[in-house]
């Protein structure tokens, strides 16, 4: 039986990635780099 694996979009840059995918991307993602950059 297959495992189901969930998704989502990233808010930055609209991307969708599994949960694992999406871990790995927030942390490289130069939108969201940018924007927290100009936040913080």
């Amino acid at each position: 039986m297959k495992k189901f694996e969930s998704y989502g979009k990233c808010y930055f840059c609209k991307r969708t990635f599994s949960k694992k995918g999406m871990t790995r991307h927030l942390q490289s993602c130069s939108k969201r780099k940018n924007i927290l950059r100009v936040v913080f």
